[in-house]
């Protein structure tokens, strides 16, 4: 990571000197040029001088421009590694270690990265939506997406399909029919994230299984004992499609 950090930055400089050192050569030139005259040293007039310096300031901040962006770049890049680095050590955990998992830690994904894990089935595309979950209301973006695919069929089933409705939100064992409606599975998403904050993972919460893990939620969230462990099960199984 280090070395390809200096080769950009170090390409970013010299592509810096090679535009500005003529023009700053030329200048140092010209300011020669005594303060009472206006005569041409070098070459140079005062006026091209003004010009050649408002034409170096203008190349510094493109260059300063073009060093943020590449910063940006390198952090991003380092952040996507750390994340893939830590996520494919906790795959070595087991599926326990994700069923008693605090679900409010956060992963660090990106849209693009969530897109990539979910790839070939009917939620990829919700990227964003995983995202904004996690960052407003604090679950956990891996596990809830676990969730949905587990609750959806991957956005494959009836009420996927008919009410975009991917978390069983309101879907009852004895009266699937009344589960809520939504436009789009984002809206889904986001109202889900909200419900498990506040109702879930929040001690005043009106299904508060008194803790934050798989394990507690499934307590209220689920009548399959099982639940948990299923959801943690497919969270190793996002984790491997990882790159």
């Amino acid at each position: 990571m280090c070395a390809k950090k200096i080769g950009v930055l170090t390409l970013v400089t010299i592509m810096s000197m090679s535009i500005l050192l003529p023009l700053v050569t030329n200048v140092m030139a010209a300011e020669v040029i005594t303060a009472n005259t206006t005569e041409v040293v070098a070459g140079v007039n005062t006026q091209e001088v003004a010009k050649l310096k408002e034409n170096v300031k203008t190349l510094q901040e493109r260059v300063a421009m073009l060093q943020a962006d590449v910063n940006i770049k390198i952090k991003d890049k380092e952040r996507k590694q750390n994340t893939y680095n830590e996520l494919k050590y906790l795959l070595t955990k087991g599926s326990s270690y994700f069923m008693s998992m605090d679900l409010r830690i956060p992963t660090n994904l990106d849209a693009e990265q969530i897109n990539q894990m979910l790839e070939g089935t009917g939620l990829v595309g919700l990227g964003d939506d995983f995202v904004r979950a996690e960052k407003e209301y604090g679950i956990n973006a891996l596990v809830y997406m676990a969730l949905s695919g587990h609750e959806s069929t991957w956005g494959n089933s009836p009420l996927a399909k008919s009410k975009n409705n991917i978390i069983s939100y309101a879907a009852y064992d004895n009266n699937v029919e009344a589960a809520r409606n939504f436009t789009t599975k984002g809206e889904c998403l986001i109202e889900g994230a909200k419900l498990l904050n506040k109702d879930y993972l929040n001690p005043q919460g009106e299904h508060f299984g008194g803790g934050y893990t798989l394990l507690d939620v499934n307590k209220k969230y689920a009548s399959d004992t099982e639940w948990s462990k299923g959801i943690a099960l497919s969270v190793m199984d996002l984790i491997r499609k990882l790159k």
